[in-house]
């Protein structure tokens, strides 16, 4: 599916305003949130993303549930993480230094916040109807089979790869993320395989 530009910039618009609502509400702080999105055609962007560095990132999914096959990626610099994480939990920073399972329901809640706000604008102006499901953590190894997969092939015609670069601003530090969203059938059953 391809989506106009005017559309995915109202979504970043709109997604970005309720993700700081509820970033504020869970950190108790002014949250400013940036958002840049764009529609990629080409598996090359995504690729790259996740071999930057992803033996020290910290990646997130859930898969889509209703009428298009598709997957949310959150992907985050391990430091990051940890900083969000004490920041969520309103903890002095660099408290945490190792996540513990606690520590991963809350980026898991960050994933779900970022997928939803955007996607539920993006669903009430199309004709999708979609949701997200449980979200799950994802180890460097998996990433290295997805990206091996990927090479070289193309995003089939009629699926779409939307890039939220997402820049949140809690409390005076910096978070940045990436969010992936995409609806691609080919991805979706690699994430299956390799989760």
């Amino acid at each position: 599916m391809i989506f106009s530009k005017e559309l995915l910039e109202k979504v970043a618009k709109n997604g970005s305003e309720e993700v700081s609502r509820a970033f504020s509400k869970l950190s108790r702080e002014n949250v400013s949130v940036e958002t840049a999105v764009l529609e990629v055609m080409s598996y090359d962007f995504l690729i790259n993303s996740l071999k930057d560095g992803h033996e020290q990132a910290i990646i997130t999914y859930t898969q889509t549930i209703g009428n298009s096959e598709g997957v949310s990626m959150l992907l985050m610099p391990r430091e990051v993480a940890l900083t969000l994480v004490d920041l969520l939990n309103q903890k002095e920073i660099g408290t945490t230094g190792v996540l513990m399972d606690l520590d991963k329901s809350a980026v898991k809640e960050t994933l779900n916040i970022l997928s939803n706000s955007y996607l539920n604008y993006l669903s009430k102006n199309t004709e999708m109807n979609l949701m997200f499901g449980e979200p799950y953590m994802m180890t460097a190894s998996n990433i290295e089979n997805i990206i091996l997969d990927l090479k070289g092939k193309n995003i089939d015609n009629g699926d779409s790869v939307l890039v939220f670069k997402t820049v949140l601003k809690i409390a005076k530090h910096q978070i940045n993320a990436q969010l992936y969203i995409l609806f691609n059938k080919n991805i979706a059953k690699l994430i299956e395989i390799y989760k």
